[in-house]
């Protein structure tokens, strides 16, 4: 029995499906099926049990579960405490960010984190709030950064809020409003909207906000992308709400206002899933995340 083999058995029971799970640790799914088989054959009994639809875990498979997770688990804590003793950290550590932060706030902390621990590869993947807490949950991302914005999260995992940013108002340079220092959120009840895609945080945070003051904003365009949301605007095809880094450099030709009274604020939080032996890679690298987002 190897330890790659109680990998692999791992994540097909996270997964439930033999190609996801390859994806997940990085073979071919035949190579992945060949070594569950073998591992099966080992043991003496079927592990999982297949069908064009779904894979389940057998009453044996759900019984060497534990035990399989333990292992795995104590072989990580062994290789994460030596190497503290070598001082150098190696491994690979999946983070999961919004796309707002994978552009502006984490670049110059990756940097730092790099030179400090050049041997570690960190994957960085960008997805929506919605999404990354079951991919926290599932074992797919090691951490994530999200829209906590009084959004619920799930009792499995640990959140600790980082920094808030504050979201401003985005309109063309010539539109009405552009000439205003504060606008309160009523005032764009008959605007179009052009919004971050479906999902995301700052959408369900924006959409939120206007309808606490009354009305659902009318969304004609929508994107993944901030730099195509700041040029929309600038050609006047509607108004936007972005954090206000964003909103600096959305795009040429827009302005950025303040919304009153008191501002509208995104929460950004750092989570992991509770009870996940992290790597010392991954330990540090939350350190450093917590450290340099807390201190702006």
């Amino acid at each position: 029995m190897e330890l790659r083999q109680l990998r692999y058995f791992l994540a097909v029971a996270q997964q439930r499906h033999f190609t996801h799970a390859a994806e997940h640790v990085g073979i071919a799914q035949p190579a992945l099926s060949q070594q569950i088989r073998r591992l099966e054959a080992e043991l003496g009994v079927r592990l999982f049990d297949r069908d064009n639809r779904r894979v389940a875990l057998t009453a044996a498979g759900q019984a060497f579960l534990d035990h399989a997770e333990r292992v795995v688990e104590a072989a990580d804590q062994a290789v994460a405490e030596m190497e503290g003793f070598s001082g150098t950290l190696r491994g690979r550590v999946m983070i999961g960010t919004l796309q707002s932060l994978s552009e502006l706030k984490l670049p110059a902390i990756l940097a730092r984190f790099h030179s400090q621990h050049p041997h570690v590869e960190i994957a960085l993947r960008e997805e929506t709030s919605d999404r990354m807490p079951a991919m926290l949950l599932d074992g797919t991302l090691d951490m994530a950064l999200l829209d906590t914005t009084r959004r619920a999260m799930p009792a499995g995992l640990i959140v600790e809020n980082v920094y808030q940013d504050e979201l401003m108002v985005v309109v063309a340079s010539g539109h009405p409003l552009a000439k205003r220092a504060r606008v309160k959120l009523e005032a764009l009840r008959d605007e179009a909207f052009v919004l971050y895609k479906a999902g995301s945080g700052l959408r369900t945070v924006v959409e939120r906000a206007c309808n606490e003051v009354g009305f659902s904003p009318r969304v004609a365009f929508e994107s993944g992308d901030w730099s195509t949301i700041g040029a929309l605007v600038a050609e006047g095809l509607g108004v936007t709400i972005l954090p206000f880094n964003l909103a600096e450099r959305a795009a040429p030709r827009v302005t950025r206002i303040a919304v009153e009274p008191k501002g509208l604020l995104r929460t950004v939080g750092l989570a992991w899933r509770k009870g996940r032996h992290l790597s010392g890679a991954a330990v540090a690298l939350l350190a450093l995340l917590r450290d340099a987002l807390r201190a702006g």
